[in-house]
């Protein structure tokens, strides 16, 4: 399987982004982990070889989220 690693600052960058949306529930913040993980991550996965066991480092830099 594939696993993840993330740090504080990527829970902090998509806490900034729903912060003002929290009375709409979860579906704030599934919206922003699709935006701005989940999409990138399917891109990279279709365009690289992509090995069983592989882990996807996820970060922000320069004011958005990385991944590698």
């Amino acid at each position: 399987g594939l696993s993840f690693e993330y740090t504080k600052p990527v829970r902090d960058y998509l806490f900034d982004i729903v912060v003002k949306e929290r009375n709409f529930g979860a579906r704030p913040i599934n919206r922003a982990i699709q935006n701005e993980i989940e999409n990138k991550i399917a891109d990279i996965y279709l365009e690289d070889d992509i090995e069983d066991g592989y882990v996807f480092k996820i970060s922000v830099s320069k004011g958005e989220i990385v991944i590698k």
